[in-house]
């Protein structure tokens, strides 16, 4: 048998939890800082690679600027033909460690929450915190909120409980969707 969740009560939780925090700037203040430490531990691991990567690329990039001084002062003692290819050789590892750091610089952008994004999600609260009796009665400005602030969620069920695993730029919830309103 398929189980199925009423969007109108699963956008209510999700709405009653944003509501909750939107409403309580000090506790805003709180979820998100604690978001970004989290983030911050999880994305530990990309910074120890960021790190890795900057060091190889350093140490390659600096045995390829003397590769091709020793070229070009013609004081090598390897053969053209091997000093060529040891240069393509670096060249090519350089750019792909320059790649790798373009790639892991995004996803740590992208994984991350800035002071600045603490600032405008805050501000962002505020003006919407004046809103929220609106959007309790008007879906679109509702609608604008949870997109503003990234809300999603995942719906299981769990030991027959109906569940909502809601996550946003603020944090993340465990809702309960009880079967009595569902």
């Amino acid at each position: 048998m398929t189980q199925t969740f009423r969007v109108d009560h699963v956008d209510s939780a999700i709405w009653e939890w944003i509501k909750s925090f939107l409403k309580d700037p000090k506790s805003l203040n709180q979820k998100l800082n604690l978001s970004r430490q989290e983030r911050d531990k999880k994305n530990k691991p990309l910074y120890e690679r960021l790190k890795v990567a900057d060091d190889l690329l350093a140490e390659n990039q600096a045995q390829l600027d003397r590769m091709l001084d020793l070229y070009q002062a013609g004081k090598s003692k390897e053969t053209k033909e091997a000093v060529s290819d040891r240069i393509e050789r670096l060249r090519e590892t350089v750019n792909k460690l320059k790649r790798e750091r373009v790639e892991l610089n995004a996803k740590l952008e992208a994984q991350t929450i800035t002071a600045e994004q603490i600032r405008e999600i805050e501000s962002f609260a505020d003006m919407m915190r004046e809103e929220i009796d609106l959007a309790d009665q008007d879906f679109k400005a509702r609608r604008y909120m949870i997109i503003r602030l990234n809300a999603t969620a995942t719906l299981t069920i769990e030991d027959g409980e109906k569940v909502a695993h809601a996550s946003c730029l603020i944090g993340k919830k465990r809702l309960s969707l009880s079967s009595d309103s569902i």
